[in-house]
């Protein structure tokens, strides 16, 4: 599709050179053109079809004196002055000059070129700028050495032009669309090269072959998707084939050339190097003696996302064939491909290839005869030094030696590989098989693997160095080298690995070899510095699918595992920096002790380095500390520690920034997940202004090491908490000055008092304070200096001080406390729960234990609506036994996690509440809906039904919003209310959700809360 507002530069007869426009003032208007004139030319407009000022400056040699003369070549400037947004030239004539360099002379006007756009062909792809140098006869030759993609800044001069085989074809200027940087010229010669258009198929040629066969060094072919029946052949060219998007796996699986058993399906044969391309093409169907899917011999073509599967091979290579050379294949799955004889998936001979990211899937050989020169299910290795990086082999077979991978005389590389599920039926090897061999394996994952000796690894006279490997649950079926089989003189070293769970002898060696095996955990024990048998915990030994041996094994380490700082540092290869995640090798767990041998921090045994456990979400750096983390953090960005603890004084620097847990919502993690000051300090500091764009949430925070404060400090700002929990801190924990912080779902449990606010409003919601005790002040809060609390759905619980659970300490401080339980708080002085200097409003809470809740010496509180144990003046309130579940919980003691205070039954709690302080769409402690109307119990609260109960927790009917009393909530109960909606359903029940006897928007509101969920 053509661009609007174009300029078009038609190409006939003969190749043709074109320079881009300059394009000034914010008009768009077309001043100038930079245009070589070695052709004869005329213009016109394009929107009237009528003529343009084009003047010819600068000629040399024979150029002509206007547009209308022919020229010969030579150097001039064409102007166009005054024309419209959209100018045709039309270029014809004959080239005289050919390939070559033709000198270009040029008349800028104007410093600032930001608004320029691209040259663009017709078919929208964009042509490149490229390499230009200054002309030699120049009286000011500049200096410019590349510009390609760069700024682009030069001094006045010529330059030279150089034209390679430049297509015949139109060109469209488009003035609408910006560059990629800003230029900065001065007046001067500056150069634009030709890039070809694209081959395309079936477009351009009907096959690929054609294609190849007329293309050019550096051009590039693109094939759309489609299943090519043919069998093609590089010839040696410098090109990129491709699919029309390579990073697209669906068109990779629907671009396909196919062999269908007639031969090799690409051949590169003829010296390819690296600029010979072959992208995200899948490639199956081929049948060879050697190289069923790609041949190579002698050249070092780059094969990349592409699909090679489904190929045979008689001999050798079923998917691939490397015969000396040195290509790279990246990103690449090879699958289902066959070999008679070795290398199923690829065979490599003397090469120098590399496979990066490559997956090599469920290959095999078919010959049942055993050879030293057979096997290899996935890769035969022979001779040369091949590298393999982070590349996986799974389900491989072979009935010879090497179900992934058969090393023969061969000192292969690999890297960061994953094996699993691999097998060598009957024989050695179930993953890899080394012979006559020295490769360096190196941060390798082995499981699941199978062979009768060496599941993992078997060495016959050879001697591999094998490091930081994990191996766990590969079988041997002749119970010898679960892990590591060795014999006929071989010599392996085994370095800070991890091989367990094999169920036979984990490393063997036969009579006449011998494993060094050093810093690692063998189950079963293996003689050796540094070596232990412990288990090595890992993350998930039998991953998601509980199955042992299979590819979603978790074998890295968590928090404990006796493998974390374990390893020896001198056996780590220098190059050998990253651990298989790709994260630093050598990472400290301060909170580790140091069992293995060197200096600085000491490496783990295996293949994952425990990580550093504090992680920007972000940006996906790691950090050992949390501090280091924050340090390195701007605004915007997450920040997740790990389960542990974490002993350190953290400030969050007033950025804006969420430090969180794993999972604050998972309690379980949040108790694991620990802060603790280094000495009797707060162990967080919120002192730099931080604002609610500051989030803390799922952490616990703890005392030091010595028991002491611990906690959390707020000054001059107002960060949000969450999921908190405050555990055995000293001198409350959580400080407030000058602050109006949310404090929401978070748990103050056996501290020495809970929070002190001092000039602050703090907002604190639907959170807990069980068992804190205070020598002075109360075992809760205290609200002093100024301060305006707000607090609602709390629950205070065995509380103790010289007030009970709450404090407002100071005559202009105030507290609103709605929707709260108090029970069992007690005080050494008055209040059992509450007393007050200050103002103080109460609403549809209840007070329990014993009498004197609530002591006044200042203004009279004002309490409505709740139950209070001794009674309490005030409009609403009540003095009865709440008939909570089970308040004590199953231990009977009150105070501890399993209290249960929900509303039984019958209780008078229920619907007696103050409905005006709530906002639509309230909800309770446990986050369910607020308004709920029990139908056995009288309402003898205020608002219009359903009345809100007293207390934290609303009491839940059998199956609330249950229309069709199925016990789910579903598309039939929405039915049932929309056909009642709008009237009363009296004497039926079905769509009033909140039994007010109407069916309206709450009851809606209500349904949808509960939509899709079930009361079985």
């Amino acid at each position: 599709m053509r661009p609007l507002h174009l300029v078009s530069f038609a190409f006939s007869l003969a190749s043709a050179v074109v320079v881009q426009a300059q394009i000034t003032g914010l008009s768009g208007d077309i001043d100038a053109f930079d245009f070589d004139a070695g052709v004869g030319f005329w213009g016109r407009n394009c929107e009237s079809s009528g003529p343009c000022d084009l003047d010819v400056s600068d000629g040399y040699a024979t150029a002509g004196a206007d547009s209308d003369g022919g020229l010969d070549g030579g150097r001039v400037t064409l102007a166009v002055t005054n024309a419209p947004r959209s100018v045709c030239i039309d270029v014809t004539g004959e080239w005289k000059g050919g390939n070559g360099a033709w000198h270009l002379g040029i008349g800028f006007t104007l410093q600032d070129l930001s608004g320029r756009g691209w040259i663009v062909e017709e078919s929208g792809v964009l042509l490149s700028l490229m390499e230009f140098e200054p002309d030699p006869s120049s009286a000011t030759p500049g200096t410019i050495s590349d510009l390609g993609g760069g700024v682009r800044s030069a001094s006045a001069g010529d330059y030279v032009l150089h034209v390679f085989d430049p297509l015949w074809d139109t060109y469209f200027f488009d003035p609408t669309q910006p560059l990629d940087e800003t230029w900065a010229h001065a007046n001067g010669t500056y150069l634009l090269d030709l890039v070809k258009a694209p081959l395309l198929v079936p477009d351009d040629f009907v096959t690929i072959q054609a294609a190849v066969n007329a293309a050019g060094d550096g051009d590039e072919i693109i094939v759309s998707p489609g299943t090519y029946s043919e069998r093609i052949n590089l010839l040696g060219k410098a090109i990129t084939l491709r699919s029309t998007d390579p990073n697209d796996p669906a068109v990779v699986a629907a671009t396909i050339i196919d062999g269908q058993g007639l031969g090799t399906v690409v051949t590169c044969d003829s010296g390819e190097g690296t600029n010979t391309e072959i992208l995200g093409l899948t490639i199956r169907g081929g049948h060879a003696e050697s190289g069923g899917g790609v041949f190579i011999a002698g050249s070092s073509p780059q094969f990349c996302l592409c699909a090679i599967e489904d190929n045979t091979a008689s001999a050798i290579g079923g998917g691939m064939y490397i015969g000396s050379g040195g290509p790279k294949v990246m990103d690449c799955t090879l699958s289902g491909n066959s070999a008679g004889t070795a290398g199923g998936g690829m065979y490599g001979s003397g090469s120098s290839a590399i496979f990066d990211h490559c997956s090599f899937v469920s290959n095999s050989t078919t010959t049942v005869t055993i050879g030293i020169g057979e096997g290899g299910g996935g890769v035969f290795n022979v001779g040369g030094i091949p590298e393999f990086h982070s590349c996986t082999f799974e389900g491989n077979t072979t009935a010879a030696f090497g179900g992934a991978m058969n090393n023969t005389l061969c000192d292969a590389v690999v890297a960061d590989g994953h094996f699993a599920g691999n097998q060598a039926v009957n024989n050695v090897g179930g993953a890899v098989y080394n012979r006559q061999s020295h490769p360096a394996i190196t941060n390798a994952v082995f499981t699941g693997n199978i062979a009768s000796s060496g599941a993992a690894i078997a060495n016959i006279q050879s001697n591999p160095t094998i490091v930081q490997c994990s191996m766990a649950s590969n079988a041997s079926v002749a119970r010898q080298g679960a892990g590591v089989y060795s014999a006929v003189n071989s010599a392996p070293t085994v370095a800070n690995c991890i091989v367990r769970n094999g169920g036979a002898s984990e490393i063997t060696d036969d009579g006449s070899s011998t494993s060094t095996v050093t810093y690692c955990n063998v189950q079963g024990a293996h003689a050796g510095a540094g070596n232990i048998d412990a288990d090595p915990l890992f993350v998930d030994a039998d991953g998601p699918d509980n199955i042992l041996g299979t590819i979603d094994d978790d074998l890295r380490l968590v928090s404990g595992s006796p493998s974390i700082d374990a390893g020896g540092n001198l056996a780590v290869p220098s190059e050998l920096t990253t651990d298989a995640d790709g994260h630093t090798r050598f990472a400290d767990d301060i909170f580790t002790p140091d069992t293995g041998s060197g200096s600085g921090a000491i490496v783990d045994m295996g293949a994952y380095e425990f990580p550093l456990r504090v992680r920007n979400v972000t940006t996906g750096q790691r950090y050992i500390t949390i501090q280091e983390a924050i340090d390195d953090a701007v605004d915007g960005e997450e920040i997740e520690a790990s389960l542990g603890t974490y002993v350190e004084q953290v400030s969050m620097l007033g950025k804006a920034i969420t430090l969180r847990s794993t999972d604050p919502t998972d309690w379980s993690i949040v108790q694991e997940t620990i802060l603790r000051p280094t000495s009797d300090t707060r162990a967080l500091l919120c002192n730099n202004g931080e604002t609610a764009a500051t989030v803390i949430s799922g952490l616990t925070f703890g005392p030091s090491e010595a028991g002491e404060r611990g906690g959390v400090s707020i000054t001059s700002g107002s960060p949000r908490l969450s999921q908190c929990r405050f555990e055995q801190c000293t001198e409350r924990p959580l400080y407030l000055s000058s602050s109006s912080s949310l404090i929401a779902s978070c748990r103050f449990v056996e501290c020495a008092g809970a929070i002190w606010t001092s000039a602050s409003n703090p907002l604190i919601v639907g959170s807990r304070f069980v068992s804190n005790a205070a020598t002075f002040g109360p075992g809760g809060i205290v609200i002093s200096d100024g301060s305006n609390a707000f607090i609602s759905g709390c629950i205070f619980v065995a509380n103790s001080g010289g007030e009970g659970a709450i404090l407002v300490n100071t005559s202009d401080s105030s507290a609103t406390i709605a929707s709260s339980t108090f029970i069992g708080n007690t005080a050494s002085l008055v209040g059992n729960s509450i007393r007050t200097f200050g103002l103080l409003n109460v609403v549809n809470c209840i007070f329990r234990g014993s009498s004197g809740q609530v002591f006044n010496d200042g203004p009279p509180p004002v309490i409505s609506y709740s139950n209070i144990q001794g009674g309490y003046s005030g409009t609403g309130n009540i003095d009865a036994d709440p008939l909570f579940v089970d308040a004590d919980g199953a231990d009977n003691i009150l105070g501890t996690e399993d209290d249960d205070l929900h509303l039984a039954p019958g209780s008078p709690c229920i619907d007696a509440g103050d409905n005006s302080p709530l906002p639509p769409g309230a909800t309770d402690h446990d986050n369910l809906p607020r308004f709920v109307d029990d139908p056995d119990t009288p309402d003898t609260g205020n608002g219009t039904a359903p009345i809100v109960d007293m207390g934290v927790y609303e009491f839940q009917v059998d199956c609330p919003a249950d229309a069709d009393g199925d016990l789910d909530r579903d598309l039939d109960d929405l039915q049932l209310l929309l056909f009642n909606f709008g009237g009363s359903v009296v004497p039926t029940t079905q769509g009033d959700a909140d039994g007010d006897g109407d069916v309206d928007l709450d009851d809606l509101q209500l349904l949808l809360f509960y939509f899709g969920t079930s009361c079985n």
